[in-house]
């Protein structure tokens, strides 16, 4: 099966674009990003020990992602999820590399830390970048009658989550986390960005 099918049998099933976008990809890109930050965490954030507090926002982590993911795939057959699998790692492939330079940013400018609160720290903060970046693509396909954008409770929940997460690491300085004028953090990010959402483009073209 094609993703152009996938994606067809996706809006068929939710009706969640108006008729004549039935080969638009963008309804499917919120939860081909959030499969990536998703293995992210469970690789990385979910093993680490931290205190009971900070353990609850993580199951409130693990919890929205994993009813954020079968609302998508209850609109796939079970002949059709195989093929969806397919689709992700070949999307997962799709960004690698840019996905990595914004890490490797991230990474860099938190130098005043140990290695292991580098990684930690670099990790979530990722994760939250491609949380919002879900969440805007969710809300640009989804709106209300009146044509309004919507907020997805599933990721909004899961930014806040990992939002009070970073800030309970321990960390050797207190500087405040922001690297919205750090420019080579930008750049990366914003590349990433322009690399996750290009693959709609390709699937238009392809």
């Amino acid at each position: 099966m094609t993703n152009r099918e996938l994606i067809q049998a996706y809006i068929k099933k939710t009706g969640v674009l108006k008729r004549g976008s039935e080969d638009n990809p963008m309804p499917l890109l919120p939860f081909l990003i959030m499969d990536i930050q998703y293995q992210i965490f469970c690789k990385e954030i979910r093993p680490v020990e931290c205190r009971h507090q900070m353990n609850r926002y993580k199951h409130i982590w693990a919890e929205n992602y994993n009813r954020f993911n079968q609302r998508f795939f209850r609109a796939f057959t079970p002949e059709q999820v195989e093929a969806v699998g397919d689709m992700m790692e070949g999307y997962e492939e799709y960004v690698a590399n840019d996905v990595m330079i914004a890490r490797v940013a991230l990474m860099n400018e938190l130098s005043d830390e140990d290695f292991s609160t580098q990684q930690l720290l670099s990790a979530v903060l990722l994760c939250n970048t491609l949380v919002q970046c879900a969440s805007i693509v969710w809300s640009t396909v989804n709106r209300d009658a009146c044509g309004r954008r919507l907020l997805n409770p599933e990721l909004l929940a899961i930014r806040k989550a990992s939002s009070v997460f970073v800030n309970g690491i321990p960390r050797k300085t207190s500087r405040k986390i922001d690297f919205n004028e750090v420019p080579m953090v930008d750049r990366a990010v914003r590349s990433l960005e322009q690399k996750m959402v290009g693959w709609v483009r390709e699937q238009l073209e392809g």
